[in-house]
């Protein structure tokens, strides 16, 4: 019995790793990025801006009430806040265009 113990393991270990699959952003360090510039007048206060990436090659699956298989392209939500620019009433954001590649595929913004 305790010599079957090291066997389970080492095939519970492997049969689990073929599901750890990492969707998560990693933008290259050289990614364009793109600049968002807002004038808010000293009344007003900013927002947090939501960005949504899309990936049609990280696929988000579910299904539906009678067992049908539905592919979506999958999607990752950034929440960035903007930081004012000196005194200035001028806020800004920046974010990179491309999100990264972990999951074998693009993030696009």
């Amino acid at each position: 019995m305790i010599a079957k113990l090291p066997i389970a393991l080492l095939t519970l270990l492997f049969s689990l790793s073929g599901c750890a699959k990492d969707y998560s952003l990693a933008p290259p360090a050289d990614s364009e990025q793109i600049t968002v510039t807002v004038k808010l007048p000293k009344e007003l206060k900013t927002e947090t801006m939501w960005v949504m990436y899309r990936s049609t090659t990280c696929k988000s699956i579910s299904y539906g009430a009678s067992g049908q298989r539905h592919e979506l392209d999958g999607h990752h939500s950034v929440y960035k806040e903007f930081q004012r620019q000196g005194e200035s009433d001028l806020y800004q954001i920046e974010l990179p265009k491309d999100g990264g590649a972990r999951a074998n595929g693009i993030w696009p913004m």
